[in-house]
């Protein structure tokens, strides 16, 4: 729609003097507008003499979330002005000019009888085209980062706002709004995880790089009965004696939080990290302390690797698979007993020699399985007792450091849902991309809406009602494997979050995030000194 400048519609907010939305000129050329001028209900959404404005703003936000958006070509929209002619002289116009702001465009166009149009791509909010916040806003909902998005705008020379425009936007809008979002998710579960009899709580760590040089440090506590993410801390390497020291200060801070607000934990389950362990001994006693089980069978498959690798012990390879399986299955059926937990598993000492009976425990005397066939003892490649193998295997279940854990596996729990949400995590923050202290967090905690908000999926059915499913190739276990499909995931939720952005910055109320301003700006130990000293002491090897 055009407007000519002396009649375009501006609209004054009694909520804030200090905030217009302008549909059709610049702020200069506010002055020069025509009362006469009578705009249908689509150019002026909001009337300056409406005094319910927030609904109305509400609405017309909303609006414009849900409007489709195009990419138009430069030549295009030059054809298309061409062929406008002036609605006062009804002359074609014949000069047009286009300039882009970010990725808004600012169409003016003048007529013979100098009659100036002005034509934008989208509405200004508060002096911004609300186009650059929106598609600022996305990037970030969205898991991506500015520079990703800007390759792929620069692969296709398409338009779009600055980086200094984004970060502001980022810093100002999107931030508070991911931690206003999050404050709220947070209030929700803890109502829920309050009335709940039995709380067991999954903890596990994650640092933001690879190696042994990360700079952030993350902890995240789980809700096992609902899958749901209770609390989370981050920590910067500055804050402790090394990188290393980062998970344990991450659990404190989270775990003391939630005692703080009078959340009753009957248990924290998580791998066996020796400062998390000792520290929940000497300051937090009263919580049961359980071991992943996923974790210690991992331990374990890699003991047992590597003694298959040892001379004489190749048929240890095809007993792997099975004593994994058996250690859980040991775990799940011991009942908490933790003696009938140990004698169940050093049990497959004697069932991978073909000896299923007349064991010498106290509580645990022969296997549970069904008397094997004829068949099934053939096939079967046991193991000789007494063998290299055997010996190797009986030096990998009796390990030290496996059996003074055992205790701690009774329950049979497991975080293998926190490992689910870690892997979504690096969709909002790769370990190999560098964030601020407040990006990083805001990252976070938008995977922990993101996990949230689809815990509860179901497994997708088909028009007859049969479970989805795909056959795929598993490279760990060499072989097709059966999965089952969950329904597609929902983002709805992004669109209270997107108002949210418009809204701070329809009202002009920035509030810039104060979460990592006693942060230092780098991690360095020593202050910066000037280019032109690094300069001077620069020496090329080459």
């Amino acid at each position: 729609m055009l407007f000519p400048v002396s009649t375009a519609p501006t609209v004054e907010l009694p909520a804030s003097p200090s905030t217009t939305i302008s549909y059709g000129a610049t702020d200069m050329e506010c002055d020069k507008w025509d009362s006469s001028f009578q705009p249908s209900d689509w150019e002026s959404p909001l009337k300056s003499d409406c005094s319910e404005s927030t609904p109305i703003k509400q609405s017309y936000h909303s609006k414009l979330l849900s409007e489709n958006k195009y990419l138009v070509f430069d030549s295009a929209l030059k054809e298309l002005f061409s062929m406008m002619v002036c609605s006062v002289c009804k002359k074609n116009f014949f000069d047009s000019k286009i300039e882009p702001y970010g990725a808004q465009i600012l169409v003016t166009l003048i007529c013979p009888n100098s009659h100036e149009y002005v034509w934008r791509s989208s509405p200004n909010i508060n002096h911004m085209p609300s186009v650059n916040a929106m598609l600022s806003a996305a990037i970030v909902f969205s898991g991506n980062t500015y520079a990703n998005f800007k390759n792929l705008a620069n692969s296709m020379n398409i338009q779009c706002m600055s980086e200094q425009t984004f970060y502001k936007v980022q810093k100002n809008l999107i931030i508070p709004t991911i931690l206003d979002a999050w404050q709220e998710e947070s209030q929700r579960v803890h109502f829920i995880i309050k009335h709940s009899k039995r709380l067991v709580l999954a903890g596990d760590g994650r640092c933001d790089s690879p190696g042994f040089s990360a700079k952030y440090g993350a902890y995240t506590l789980l809700d096992t009965a609902t899958g749901l993410i209770v609390d989370f801390s981050l920590v910067q390497s500055t804050d402790t004696t090394s990188s290393q020291a980062m998970e344990k200060l991450a659990f404190e801070k989270t775990l003391q939080r939630l005692l703080d607000q009078g959340i009753d934990i009957e248990t924290i389950v998580t791998d066996r990290h020796l400062s998390i362990s000792k520290l929940l001994t000497e300051k937090f006693s009263k919580i049961k302390h359980q071991f992943d089980i996923w974790h210690f069978s991992k331990s374990l498959v890699k003991k047992l690797t590597a003694a298959a690798k040892k001379k004489d012990c190749g048929a240890l390879f095809s007993w792997i698979r099975s004593i994994r399986n058996h250690f859980w299955w040991c775990c799940a059926t011991c009942g908490g007993d933790v003696q009938l937990l140990k004698e169940k598993y050093f049990s497959i000492l004697s069932h991978v020699t073909n000896k299923h009976k007349n064991f010498t425990s106290k509580v645990y005397s022969k296997c549970a399985h069904p008397r094997l066939t004829k068949r099934q003892r053939q096939e079967t490649i046991w193991i000789q007792k007494n063998s290299p193998a055997h010996k190797a295997l009986t030096d990998v279940i009796f390990d030290k450091n496996l059996l003074k854990d055992m205790h701690g596996l009774t329950d049979y729990c497991h975080t293998g849902q926190l490992e689910v949400f870690h892997n979504l995590l690096l969709k909002y923050a790769p370990k190999r991309q560098h964030f601020s202290f407040d990006g990083m967090y805001a990252r976070h905690a938008l995977a922990v809406l993101d996990h949230n908000y689809n815990v509860k999926r179901k497994y997708a059915v088909t028009k007859s009602g049969d479970q989805r499913c795909n056959i795929v190739y598993s490279k760990r276990q060499k072989n097709w494997v059966f999965k089952l499909i969950k329904e597609k995931k929902s983002f709805s939720y992004l669109h209270n979050m997107f108002e949210t952005v418009l809204d701070k910055q329809f009202y002009n109320i920035p509030r810039p995030s104060t979460l990592g301003q006693s942060k230092p700006k780098n991690i360095a130990p020593i202050p910066k000194p000037s280019k032109d000293v690094i300069k001077q002491l620069h020496q090329s090897r080459f």
